[in-house]
């Protein structure tokens, strides 16, 4: 009888088959050694002399650098599929491969081309630094038509494409590609550039791809350039510039990135700029970025600091997430050559569309943006170019917070809902929904409207055609108050039309963002105007009201030494009133910590205690001598004789000397927000004194020192010191015992 087929047979079948294939594969793999001993197997001396050996290189094969490389006079050209891994013979050492001095720099992929291919690349501490493709310019390092990038240690420096006099050239200042997956590992990307002359476009200053997922590892994309000619769509992307973008998870750092042009929607993307669905998860940072201008003038040019979103004609989507634990950070951002922004939503297309964009941030996570956003208007119209109509559907969702700083102008059609967990403007930070027909903002019942009072002067603003806030929102309040207690209303808090609904009584659920109760109530009431609320704050205190002084002063006197980041952070902290060990988890910021410290321990105003102290313990001991002389029996400091009519030597003119010495020690220990310190003051007050008959003439004199010593948070020691001198006299009868 036939033995039954069976399934698993099948499967082991498959898998036996499957791990054949990969060992013949593994043994017909080739490592070879560049700079290396001359003894080992497939040595070459450099890399051009592995190139020009006619010795074919197979997918899969791996090549050790024992030394850095400056050789290549072409690049390495693959036809076919590739899968190649370039490392450092040291895992302690990192290995350059840059082009030789006489270097024939190619149109396409400086060091590697996979010519219609896809390569698979895996880079093992090695770095790429100062290779050029040029005239055409793509990919400065690397192109191939799909790409992947494997977990390793990668860094790529300097590299450069340089596009001329041709409208789709000057791409990808290290990789270009059609397709891009780049999986783990640890990523530089710095002082990379896309530039372009005459009509050369320079897009992604980094990379150029068409679609791009980024997943887990660590990312850094550091002053990257994109500069673009004088023709239209020059200069995007100052690191990235993509179809589309995926990121997953992982922490994703983007600092002094530039795009610049000088045509029709030139100059857009600081760091990132898509036109298409971007979507982005994970822990990220965008500091500093810049979109400029040749010409500002032109209003669809130098557009979005960070991030440039083009729907370009097409329905797109929209989506930063963070997860718990998680933080986005916007801070330093500008566009318009030096106006604060964060992301720019635009249509190039040539038709009306739509955006979706979505703010998700899951309980225990933020995303913090003190630059503002910005969308484009209606018809934009520059040089007979049109750009066609956004409508711009923007959520907040999740339990987490989504700060928004600055001033945003949202003047497409736009709806702005808050759905969940919580949204925070901060310091004056306003958001204007400008459209004529479609602007409407609303609060879904659950979520949290978190305006900011910065003093007593303002709040900051919500501005919107129609306003909709549904009973059982939330509504708290941050920030402090110089006013006294008492009933403050700030106008102009929300501005709507006529038909907005705004629960003036109990649709509110209100609570304090501190919990030391700064605000005994809030609610919104009718404003001047229909359609305009303010809001009435009742019971203010201010922070000497309850903390028996302004422990947040000190920081925010400091903050002028710092940078604008520092400065943002420090002054969120001061304006809130509350610290949120959060912001540094992000980016590490130790002068957080330092400035918590600091704004507890207030050393001066302790040292001028204690030398008010010590001072009046030497008016007291004068005043101690000055009773002797009056009651020789009840004398402090000197012996007396029952029965004399003064002191012993009184005819003589005998001097006397006293002295007293004071110390005292406190200390605090470090706990939570309060900062510890170890205080040690001390005095010595000293006299001298002669006498003449009944007569008694004395000079006193105090000489005191105060030391506080910071504890964890706090970085500067204070010591004060304080001298006093006196004179008294008198003089004393006798009295017999």
């Amino acid at each position: 009888m036939a033995k039954p087929f069976r399934l698993h047979d099948f499967s082991l079948t498959v898998a036996t088959i499957a791990m054949i294939l990969a060992t013949i594969q593994a043994a017909s793999a080739t490592t070879f050694h560049i700079g290396g001993n001359a003894s080992d197997p497939n040595y070459h001396a450099t890399l051009e002399a592995l190139r020009t050996s006619g010795v074919p290189i197979a997918s899969g094969d791996t090549i050790i650098l024992y030394k850095n490389d400056a050789s290549l006079t072409e690049n390495f050209n693959f036809s076919s599929n590739m899968t190649i891994t370039f490392v450092s013979d040291d895992p302690d050492v990192w290995r350059t491969i840059s082009p030789d001095a006489g270097h024939l720099p190619t149109t396409r992929g400086g060091v590697l081309e996979f010519d219609g291919a896809f390569g698979t690349l895996t880079l093992d501490g090695v770095i790429m630094a100062r290779n050029r493709a040029e005239d055409g310019g793509h990919g400065g390092v690397m192109i191939a038509d799909s790409l992947t990038l494997d977990d390793g240690r990668y860094a790529f420096l300097n590299n450069e494409a340089v596009g001329e006099d041709n409208i789709n050239s000057g791409h990808g200042g290290a990789i270009h590609a059609n397709q891009i997956a780049v999986n783990d590992g640890t990523y530089t990307f710095m002082g990379n550039s896309a530039t372009g002359t005459g009509d050369a476009s320079g897009h992604g200053g980094a990379i150029y791809a068409g679609n791009m997922t980024l997943t887990d590892g660590n990312y850094v994309f550091s002053g990257n350039r994109a500069i673009g000619g004088t023709g239209s769509d020059s200069g995007l992307g100052g690191a990235i510039i993509a179809e589309n973008l995926t990121v997953r998870d992982g922490t994703y750092t983007f600092t002094n990135n530039l795009a610049s042009g000088n045509g029709d929607r030139s100059g857009q993307g600081g760091a990132i700029s898509v036109m298409g669905d971007l979507d982005m998860t994970g822990n990220a940072a965008f500091t500093n970025n810049r979109a400029t201008t040749g010409d500002l003038s032109n209003p669809t040019a130098g557009l979005g600091g960070a991030i440039y979103h083009d729907a370009y004609g097409t329905p797109r989507n929209f989506a930063l997430t963070t997860k718990t634990g998680q933080g986005m950070f916007f801070s330093g951002n500008t566009h318009r050559n030096g106006l604060p922004n964060a992301i720019y939503f635009g249509n190039n297309g040539l038709a009306d569309t739509i955006t979706a964009a979505t703010f998700h941030t899951d309980a225990g996570s933020q995303i913090l943006m003190y630059d503002p956003i910005e969308s484009q208007m209606d018809d934009l119209t520059y040089n007979g170019l049109i750009n066609s109509n956004l409508t711009l559907n923007l959520e907040k969702t999740g339990a987490g917070l989504w700060l928004l700083g600055g001033e945003s102008n949202l003047n497409c059609a736009a709806t702005v809902a808050i759905n969940g967990g919580t949204f925070q403007l901060i310091r004056d930070a306003k958001l204007n929904l400008n459209h004529d027909t479609t602007a409407d903002f609303s609060i879904a019942s659950g979520a949290t409207f978190n305006p900011t009072l910065n003093g007593n002067s303002g709040i900051s603003t919500i501005r919107a055609k129609d306003i909709q806030i549904d009973p059982g929102a939330n509504l708290v309040v941050s920030g402090m108050s110089g006013a006294a207690t008492g009933d403050s209303i700030y106008k102009n808090a929300l501005v709507g039309d006529a038909g907005s609904s705004v629960p003036t009584g109990g649709g509110f659920a209100f609570t304090p963002a501190n919990p030391n109760a700064l605000y005994s109530g809030a609610h919104y009431v009718d404003g001047d105007a229909a359609g305009t609320y303010d809001l009435k704050v009742t019971g203010v205190q201010n922070m000497c009201d309850v903390f028996g002084t302004d422990p947040f002063l000190d920081v925010y006197r400091q903050r002028l030494s710092l940078n604008p980041v520092q400065r943002d952070i420090l002054d969120e902290i001061y304006d809130t009133g509350v610290y949120d060990s959060r912001l540094d988890s992000l980016m590490n910021w130790k002068y957080v910590d330092e400035a918590k410290g600091n704004t507890v321990l207030n050393a001066t105003g302790a040292h001028l205690i204690t030398a008010r102290m010590f001072s009046q313990s030497m008016l007291k001991r004068l005043q101690y001598r000055q009773a002797t002389l009056r009651r020789p029996a009840v004398s402090y400091g000197d012996t007396f004789y029952r029965g004399q009519s003064c002191r012993p030597g009184c005819g003589s003119g005998a001097a006397t000397v006293w002295g007293e010495f004071t110390q005292n020690w406190s200390t605090q220990s470090d706990s939570g927000n309060l900062a510890g310190y170890d205080y040690k003051p001390f005095a010595l007050t000293f006299g001298k004194e002669r006498q003449a008959g009944h007569w008694v003439l004395g000079l006193a004199g105090q000489y005191s020192h105060g030391e506080a010593k910071g504890g964890r948070y706090v970085w500067t020691d204070d010591t004060l010191d304080t001298a006093s001198l006196g004179v008294y006299g008198g003089w004393f009868g006798s009295r017999n015992y």
